[in-house]
C-alpha cells in the first residue's frame, strides 16, 4: 500500500484503528475538510459500553487526582479535574469510580434516589452527649453532637461538632480533620483522669 493509497483509508479518531469496521463522526470534518471517523458499534472501541456516565465521580489512578466525568467520545472519558480547567481525556483503564456516598453516610438511600438532598452533603449518625454543667436553655441541657460529614463535591472527609437545645439554641458548630480530633480526644480522656483522680 503506497502513502497516497494509506492516507485516504479511514481510521478511528479516538482509538487509531485502520482495520475498520467505521461510522463517520458527528463532527464529520476536520481542519482540512476531511471526513473523520471513529469505530463502529461492537467494533474497536466501540466494543464496550463505556462504564462511566457524565456526572459520575472518579479518582485517577495515575495521578490519585480526583473529578468529575463530561463528555464520553469514543473510547474517551473527558474528566473535569477538581480545581483545574480545562478537562483532560482519559482511558477507561485509567479511571476508578469513587462512591457517590461515603462510607458512613447515614442518607445513602436518600441521595440514591435524590443525589441533591440537603445539598448531597454526606452525614454520619450523629453520637450526642447532654452538658449537665453547662446552664440549661429554656429548662433543657444543651447538648454536644459529633459526628463524620463529607461536603458534596468534595473528597476530604472531616468530623462535625455541634453544641443545641432542642433547636432553640446553637452555639458551637465547625469541622476538624480526624488527626485533630483524636488529639483533642486524647487531651479530653487526660483531663477526665485529672478530675477522677482529684477525688
Amino acid at each position: 500500500m503506497n502513502e497516497s493509497t494509506r492516507s485516504r483509508r479511514p481510521v478511528c479518531r479516538d482509538c487509531g484503528n485502520d482495520r475498520g469496521p467505521w461510522v463517520p463522526t458527528a463532527d464529520y470534518l476536520d481542519e482540512p475538510g476531511r471526513q473523520l471517523w471513529t469505530c463502529a458499534p461492537g467494533h474497536g472501541c466501540a466494543v464496550d459500553p463505556p462504564p462511566f456516565a457524565p456526572g459520575d465521580r472518579v479518582r485517577v489512578i495515575k495521578t490519585d487526582e480526583r473529578g468529575t466525568v463530561g463528555d464520553i467520545s469514543g473510547g474517551w472519558i473527558v474528566v473535569l479535574i477538581d480545581g483545574i480547567e480545562p478537562g483532560h481525556g482519559f482511558r477507561a483503564a485509567d479511571l476508578e469510580r469513587l462512591d457517590r456516598c461515603a462510607s458512613f453516610c447515614d442518607r445513602k438511600e436518600i441521595h440514591t434516589a435524590e443525589p441533591n438532598y440537603d445539598d448531597g452533603s454526606c452525614w454520619s449518625a450523629d453520637r450526642s452527649t447532654a452538658l449537665n454543667v453547662e446552664p440549661f436553655v429554656m429548662g433543657m441541657p444543651i447538648i454536644f453532637d459529633i459526628g463524620a460529614y463529607r461536603e458534596a463535591d468534595n473528597t476530604e472527609s472531616v468530623v462535625s461538632l455541634t453544641t443545641r437545645s432542642t433547636g432553640h439554641y446553637r452555639g458551637v458548630d465547625f469541622k476538624i480533620t480526624a488527626d485533630e480530633a483524636r488529639r483533642i480526644a486524647a487531651s479530653l480522656d487526660h483531663a477526665a483522669d485529672l478530675v477522677e483522680g482529684d477525688r
